[in-house]
């Protein structure tokens, strides 16, 4: 009688075959793979982890291929990691394993996947399940397959395929019952892999997130704001492309904004919004249907197949594509796209959401803030513009002649401030009234103005008055042709509208600058004066004009302080800086002195009186003392760094740098340990000059740092467009914060957005001790002031140096402003992402910004304050908490701690 056949597929649950037959307990081939269990060990990213896997397979005798797959979303077998021979199977979507519908999926992987069970084939030349794939088969000598589902804690998630040459391989070689095992084992190290790799995944969308919502609260325009997010979002790794899609004026949709490895590729994407076929863009179908759309196995997708070639070059796995609402209405699509096929999760989805709704409430923001900044603008014009003849108003002409002298001084040309007055003006409006006299000012108006050039300036400051800036008067002669312009311009007859014919005069006084060396509101008062000689001399005078009289005094004697300087009365005091989390100084800040006698002068006394050259002198005098004070402090063993102050003006007129370069290296001492602090004037009012100026001192080595500034965002822009390593804050901030605490909030937005842009910060005038308390709850980086450390003599310095330092504070804070610096925190968090549940570890009262342990040790728990955050607490603490009812405690606590501080200083 002749032996059965065996069967030529095996499905096995248990450990035991179809038939009931128990399998063989052999010791699992895998065993023997030379750094099996050091992969299984290792932290590698699942990608790596399965790359690995299928190329130790490959080295098992007779195994020739190992691939492991994925279903997409058509339920197709997508490879993840391969190493088999180059077939149809792993490329090709058509000829892909299709794993629940149609004659693809009885195959063997269809079965074990749908069964979650593995299976065998003994023989492709007689299982008929394979013929779709058979000649592909033959091509390469495989003959026996083994499908064996990956298993984690919800079931199957990947499958196994392994090919060998040899029929009935896998029955005899590596039984059923150790493949399921070596299934389960495998797919647990890849589920636990994909966990931990979806944890860091939403971290870094959730700093993204966060970070990214403070940068977009600087984006100055819609287009800015969406570079910024998708540059961002290409910069986790997470993505190899993050896009913003539109809808042009011809109804095609298509990504204008790209960002990351592959924008060039998401470009190319484009599609009618109007095409309702069943193929179309992930974006396409986000916008028609406002909601979040996703695809997994992109590449390989019936679906997107139009754009397969775009997405198989990207090496597309898997992508996201969320609506941007601005106002009511979808205003863009928001598109990512990952080569890794577990990226776009559940939890990646949600914060994908999150970011396009952050998107959406910054571009509002910008809508709401482009209305009132146009409603300023018209305002603005109404405001600085004389109604009757649409000139400059006289509020227009101050504000501009600052700026003309500043560009007058970078250029080195010349100016002239004119004040003209009309001769004879009243009695046009006696005679022939009012409307006349309007025509009058209106036509002369526009005569002055097309006189004038472009560059040059004209404003009517009332009545039948007027004031110009004229630029590039190097020479009298140029003034006087200048005025004989004016004059034929203002002596012209001018026709009535009655018919009339009449003839106007005038008189002009004018001042000449730098001729003229006064500051701008005197210089008006010169062109005054000369106005008034012009108007008094009418009746004798052989022009109209009459030129400053002061321009030929040779100027006063030099002042006191002056003196001072050139007699070498000058001494430098220091104050340290001090790293504010740990108390150590780490720079020491050179300031002023005049010795006047007995009398110690400090800067407030003397630097107002100074003239460029007098600071200059000042400023090389300091340095001089600053670094061989270093030297000795060097020798001392005490490392600090060097500030010193050095004003605008004198940067834009003396070689600062030449003299840096030499007396620093004169010291030797490190230039990057010198740190300019500059005040910021007129002279800087020009943006490409003060890069250039600043440029050439950085180019010495040293640090730069801006001094004095306040915490608005306008500062913040204009110090991202200077070349500056450091910021300090003004002391002015701190002078009311015990006052309005609330203004720690604007600190905590400066803070954030200056570790942006990577500046450092230094907070000046820091004297209280709640003061230092909330700036090291805040997190500022350096501090400086009397509550540190007053200035100092260089002897005093050592001394204190040498002094034990007090131990730094850390943990909670010690006092009501510090608490409230962390109840800010907490506040800045919550606003960012109010539903975010990865946050409330944070946000919980076990959490770092928790205030619980303070008002617990000041007694402060069963009063009023105390109840309330008790109960902001157990807001938190629920699973799903009420956002609105926590905006209102969270705010009602902040309230309640600004006026527990205000009390406390009463």
């Amino acid at each position: 009688m002749a032996t059965p056949q065996a069967p030529l597929i095996t499905l096995v649950r248990n450990g035991v075959d179809h038939h009931g037959v128990a399998q063989h307990h052999l010791p699992p081939p895998w065993r023997a793979l030379t750094g099996f269990d050091q992969l299984l060990a290792a932290t590698s990213d699942p990608r790596e982890f399965m790359t690995r896997l299928v190329g130790m397979l490959r080295t098992i005798p007779r195994i020739d291929g190992a691939w492991i797959g994925r279903p997409n979303d058509d339920e197709l077998l997508v490879p993840e990691a391969v190493s088999a021979p180059d077939m149809p199977v792993l490329r090709e979507p058509d000829r892909m394993i299709r794993l629940r519908q149609g004659a693809n999926s009885l195959s063997p992987a269809g079965r074990a996947w749908r069964h979650g069970c593995t299976e065998l084939s003994s023989d492709v030349l007689h299982d008929h399940s394979l013929q779709p794939w058979r000649a592909d088969w033959e091509i390469h000598g495989l003959r026996s397959c083994a499908c064996v589902p990956l298993t984690g804690l919800d079931g199957a998630h990947r499958l196994l395929i392994l090919y060998s040459s040899d029929p009935d391989f896998f029955h005899t070689a590596w039984p059923v019952a150790q493949l399921s095992e070596f299934g389960a084992i495998i797919g647990t190290a890849i589920e636990n892999r994909l966990r931990h790799h979806a944890l860091q995944r939403s971290k870094r969308l959730l700093d993204t997130l966060l970070i990214g919502s403070e940068t977009l609260l600087e984006a100055n325009s819609a287009d800015a704001a969406l570079r910024t997010i998708c540059q961002r979002l290409s910069e986790t790794g997470l993505f190899t492309a993050a896009a913003i899609g539109t809808v042009d004026q011809q109804g095609r949709f298509g990504y204008r904004i790209a960002a990351g490895a592959d924008a060039a590729g998401v470009r190319r994407l484009r599609q009618s919004i109007n095409d309702d076929s069943e193929q179309q863009l992930l974006g396409v179908r986000a916008w028609k249907s406002g909601t979040l759309h996703t695809a997994n196995g992109y590449a390989s997708l019936l679906k997107l197949r139009k754009w397969r070639s775009i997405a198989a070059r990207g090496g597309w796995q898997s992508a996201a594509a969320a609506p941007i609402r601005r106002g009511a209405a979808i205003h863009a699509i928001l598109f990512v796209v990952s080569s890794d096929t577990a990226a776009i999760d559940p939890e990646t989805q949600r914060l994908i959401e999150q970011i396009a709704r952050t998107i959406g409430r910054t571009l509002d923001d910008l809508d709401v803030k482009a209305a009132l900044r146009a409603e300023r603008e018209t305002q603005s014009r109404i405001a600085r513009h004389d109604a009757l003849t649409l000139l400059p108003n006289r509020r227009a002409f101050e504000e501009a002649l600052p700026t003309a002298i500043a560009e007058m001084r970078r250029t080195g040309s010349a100016i002239g401030i004119g004040m003209l007055d009309l001769d004879g003006f009243k009695p046009i409006n006696d005679r022939f009234g009012h409307a006349a006299g309007d025509h009058v000012l209106r036509c002369l108006a526009k005569r002055l103005r097309s006189t004038l050039r472009e560059r040059d300036f004209i404003a009517r400051l009332g009545g039948d008055e007027f004031a110009l800036i004229i630029h590039d008067l190097p020479t009298i002669r140029a003034v006087e042709q200048l005025c004989d312009r004016l004059n034929a311009a203002l002596i012209a007859p001018i026709q009535l509208e009655t018919g009339e014919t009449i003839t106007m005069a005038a008189s002009f006084g004018i001042t000449l600058h730098p001729a003229d060396p006064s500051e701008a509101d005197t210089l008006v008062r010169h062109a005054d004066i000369a106005l008034y000689a012009a108007k008094y001399a009418k009746a004798t005078r052989s022009q109209f004009w009459t030129l400053y009289s002061g321009l030929a005094n040779p100027g006063a004697e030099p002042s006191r302080h002056s003196a001072l300087i050139a007699a070498h009365q000058v001494e430098f005091h220091y104050q340290p800086v001090i790293t504010l989390h740990n108390g150590v100084p780490v720079a020491i800040e050179a300031l002023a002195r005049l010795r006047d006698g007995n009398t110690l002068l400090s800067p407030a006394a003397f630097l107002d009186n100074l003239s460029p050259g007098d600071r200059l002198a000042l400023f090389e005098t300091g340095l001089t003392q600053g670094l061989a004070c270093l030297r000795r402090l060097d020798a001392a063993g005490h490392t600090l760094n060097l500030s010193i102050n050095l004003d605008a003006e004198v940067i834009s007129k003396a070689p600062i740098t030449t003299l840096l370069a030499t007396t620093i290296a004169t010291h030797g001492i490190e230039p990057r340990r010198i740190i300019i602090e500059i005040l910021e004037s007129h002279e800087f009012a020009d943006l490409p000059s003060a890069r250039h100026h600043l440029n050439a001192l950085r180019a010495v080595g040293v640090k730069i740092a801006l001094d004095d500034l306040g915490v608005e965002f306008t500062t913040l822009r204009r110090v991202q467009r200077l070349p500056v390593d450091f910021v300090k804050i003004d002391k002015s901030f701190l002078a009311e914060i015990q006052a309005e605490p609330n203004d720690l909030l604007l600190l905590a937005n400066f803070l954030a957005m200056s570790t942006m842009l990577s500046l450092q910060v230094c907070v000046e005038g820091v004297e209280a001790p709640d003061v230092l308390d909330a700036l090291r709850i805040m997190g500022v980086p350096l501090a400086q002031g009397f509550g540190i450390a007053r200035p100092m003599t260089e002897a005093a310095l050592v001394a204190w140096l040498a002094e034990p330092r007090p131990k730094p504070i850390k943990g909670p804070p010690q006092t009501l402003l510090g608490a409230f610096a962390l109840h800010a925190r907490w506040l800045r968090v919550f606003a960012f992402a109010p539903r975010e549940a990865s946050l409330r570890h944070y946000l919980r009262r076990s959490g770092p910004l928790s205030i619980q342990d303070f008002l617990a040790a000041n007694a402060l728990t069963p009063s009023e304050l105390g109840q309330n955050y008790a109960a902001l607490m157990t807001c938190m603490d629920r699973p799903d908490p009420d956002v609105t009812r926590l905006q209102t405690l969270a705010d009602k606590v902040r309230r309640q701690l600004a006026a527990a501080i205000i009390a406390s200083k009463a």
